[in-house]
């Protein structure tokens, strides 16, 4: 079905394969009306004055609940009160201080429509044209995985901001750490993966040198281009030494749980 005025038409499909033909069809002429996706940042409510707009709001396939217990799947525009009843999701996504920020580090991917096909993109370098749409969130659960987090809020003048770190790490039979993940976001925006500060920790013990290494590349991660980033900057490294702090506990912890026990001294017989 499709409504058309003036150099607009707005096409209401019933299914997913019909938004796909539709795509294909008109282009980098299609936009699509399907809602917000906080977990992504995004919104698809804007209507331009000349477009094919393709009506995506009753497509299930938008807003699917979540699925799997190691690999877990769910629709970009899905709903939170759904996705809090999945059993992983309630204490991990949703535990977080920033979804979008666990997204990042658990190296999520977005299944993005575009021109009748889909294709499949990190979320923390999802970068969409006019014509695209992202259809579902989709990562890998790995329980032997740790994850930390911190936030703070940072006072710019009157106005305040919150800022979030978070980072995924295991730690191995040696103690050290690796698949280490860190991503920064500043008042829910977009996270930031600092990946030069994961390659100065990978690999490696979650030492005081070079943690502190680590955290002022966390803080030079956020491009200080006024005022209220530049204050992001300078509180992320305190953050950021705080979290690796933490991390570094917790490295310990389960490492002095995976040694053995040291045998016990005999007592002598008396005789």
């Amino acid at each position: 079905m499709a409504l058309r005025q003036p150099n607009l038409s707005i096409f209401t499909p019933r299914t997913l394969r019909d938004a796909l033909g539709l795509s294909f069809t008109y282009r980098e002429e299609v936009r699509w009306l399907i809602g917000a996706s906080p977990l992504l940042g995004l919104s698809y409510t804007h209507v331009p004055r000349e477009a094919r707009i393709i009506d995506a709001r009753r497509l299930d396939e938008f807003r699917a609940h979540a699925f799997g217990d190691v690999k877990i799947r769910f629709g970009a525009f899905a709903d939170d009160a759904g996705l809090r009843g999945h059993p992983i999701l309630g204490r991990t996504l949703f535990a977080a201080a920033s979804p979008a920020v666990y997204l990042a580090v658990a190296d999520a991917d977005a299944e993005v429509v575009s021109l009748g096909r889909t294709r499949t993109t990190p979320v923390d370098t999802l970068v969409l044209a006019p014509h695209e749409a992202p259809l579902a969130i989709e990562f890998e659960h790995r329980a032997e995985d740790l994850y930390v987090q911190r936030r703070r809020t940072i006072r710019d003048g009157i106005a305040s901001h919150d800022l979030v770190v978070g980072a995924s790490f295991r730690i191995g039979e040696d103690g050290r750490a690796s698949r280490i993940r860190i991503a920064l976001s500043l008042d829910g925006s977009r996270p930031v993966r600092a990946r030069l500060a994961e390659y100065q920790l990978e690999g490696e013990r979650l030492s005081s040198d070079r943690t502190a290494t680590a955290a002022r590349l966390c803080a030079e991660a956020i491009d200080p281009a006024d005022a209220r980033t530049a204050a992001a900057a300078r509180s992320a490294l305190t953050l950021a030494l705080a979290l690796f702090r933490e991390a570094r506990v917790r490295c310990d912890e389960m490492h002095r749980s995976r040694r053995p026990d040291p045998p016990r001294r005999r007592r002598a017989r008396r005789r």
